[in-house]
């Protein structure tokens, strides 16, 4: 028996490369392929709310794809990886509260690994910084700042 994994990855190749064309609808339609023959895996969503973010399309469905991602996620860096992309959705849309949230999560979960999230943790201390300075939240910007350094 494959790994579902193994069984997208043509599609998921295809539709990046459909999208570097800028074959848009093509490359969603893979995508969407893709999540269909591996239900509850994360790299089909995560490819689909990129595929929406590069293209400009939808911020909504590009959210509830990584939403969706975040759910299918256990593994702590994994996970961080994942709530780090969907605050990165949030931030363009204005919504820097949530995503100053999300980062934090991301970097919780960085800290249970065994370096503590090492040069991973430094980056998302730094974005979390600017989503809380852009959210109003001045003193949570400052410590994040901080411990970045």
């Amino acid at each position: 028996m494959r790994n579902p994994d193994e069984e997208v990855a043509p599609l998921l190749a295809r539709a990046v490369a459909a999208a570097g064309r800028g074959a848009w609808d093509e490359a969603l339609q893979l995508v969407d392929r893709a999540i269909e023959e591996a239900p509850g895996r994360a790299e089909p969503l995560l490819t689909r709310a990129r595929l929406l973010r590069a293209s400009g399309r939808d911020p909504a469905s590009a959210l509830r794809a990584l939403r969706r991602a975040i759910r299918c996620v256990q593994e702590p860096s994994r996970r961080a990886e994942v709530l780090a992309e969907y605050a990165r959705a949030l931030e363009p849309i204005g919504r820097y509260r949530e995503a100053a949230a999300a980062f934090e999560e991301a970097i919780a979960h960085l800290a249970s690994q065994p370096d503590g999230g090492g040069t991973r943790r430094l980056e998302l201390l730094d974005l979390a910084a600017r989503a809380h300075e852009r959210a109003g939240h001045l003193e949570q910007a400052l410590e994040r700042h901080r411990a970045a350094r």
